[in-house]
């Protein structure tokens, strides 16, 4: 599924400014392909990018 940011900005009523970071997730049956590599409680995620960096701790609801 590709869908450009401007669309993006139309149907979510949002405005995407220089920096902000926009996770999109992986293409549908990608994360099973190495085995259950699927994010569980307690993994982490960490992106970086030159202005800075977000860590992320998956939890279970």
């Amino acid at each position: 599924m590709q869908v450009l940011f401007a669309d993006l900005q139309c149907q979510a009523n949002l405005t995407i400014k220089p920096g902000d970071m926009l996770f999109t997730g992986s293409p549908s049956g990608s994360a099973g392909v190495d085995g259950d590599r699927f994010l569980k409680a307690s993994d982490r995620i960490h992106a970086e990018i030159d202005i800075g960096s977000l860590n992320v701790i998956i939890r279970q609801d």
